[in-house]
This record gives structure tokens, C-alpha cells and sequence, in this order.
């Protein structure tokens, strides 16, 4: 299954960023023609596109998992790489508040998380 628009969105609209100093692993032996498997994948762990996020060169996908905490709405934010690196970071949703979500107040994702993305990427 395609998601079609995302793949619009995706070469369209994401706007181009550097990447955020967050690494979190590198997928070995990568194909990059796997990553609809590879999201498809994230979305079993209730990950979803995420539309209004910055591009980053050679990126390929950049997914978002929303959760609430002390009241607040946030996500953790991951993105794929060509040559197989995965990044993210922890951050608060633009739902919740556009202006704070864009001054990027960044934070690691806890390793817990880390450890089910991994885990269900094979990695």
C-alpha cells in the first residue's frame, strides 16, 4: 500500500534543514528502496508522518510519534537517512504550541523508545 500524498509531501513541501545533533544508530547493509517497509514498520509502533517537519539532505523519511506528558503534547520525532543513519529527538508538538515547537527546545529520546524502534528495524 502508498501512502500516496506523503510521498508528494515529501519531495514537495518539507522545507531543507541541517540535522539536529541527535544520532541514534545506523541500519546496516541499508537499501534505501526498503523504506516504505522501514515506515510501515514505525507505524505498527504508532508512528505517523510528519507533515510539517523540516527536510534534511539525503533524508528519507521523517516520522513522528505523539504522546502527552505533565499536559503537555509531544513527539518523538525520528528521521532515515540514504546511507541507513537514524536520528531523532524528543520535542514538543507544533499542536500543541507552533511558537515553541519552532525555537527546537530538542531532547534525547529516552532509550527505552530508542530500544522499540530498534528493536522492531532490526537493528
Amino acid at each position: 500500500m502508498k501512502i500516496r500524498f506523503w510521498n508528494i509531501w515529501k519531495s514537495l513541501i518539507l522545507l531543507p534543514h541541517s540535522r539536529e545533533p541527535f544520532y541514534i544508530s545506523k541500519i546496516k547493509d541499508f537499501d534505501p528502496s526498503t523504506i516504505r517497509n522501514i515506515e510501515m514498520k514505525l507505524v505498527m509502533l504508532g508512528f505517523q508522518p510528519n507533515y510539517f517537519s523540516y527536510g534534511c539532505i539525503n533524508q528519507l523519511t521523517s516520522m513522528r510519534r505523539l504522546y502527552i506528558k505533565d499536559d503537555e503534547w509531544r513527539q518523538y520525532h525520528i528521521r532515515i537517512y540514504r546511507n541507513g543513519e537514524i536520528w531523532g529527538h524528543d520535542e514538543l508538538s507544533y499542536e500543541y504550541c507552533g511558537f515553541q515547537h519552532i525555537q527546537a527546545r530538542f531532547k534525547n529520546i529516552p532509550e527505552d523508545e530508542i530500544n522499540k524502534v530498534l528493536k522492531i528495524l532490526g537493528v
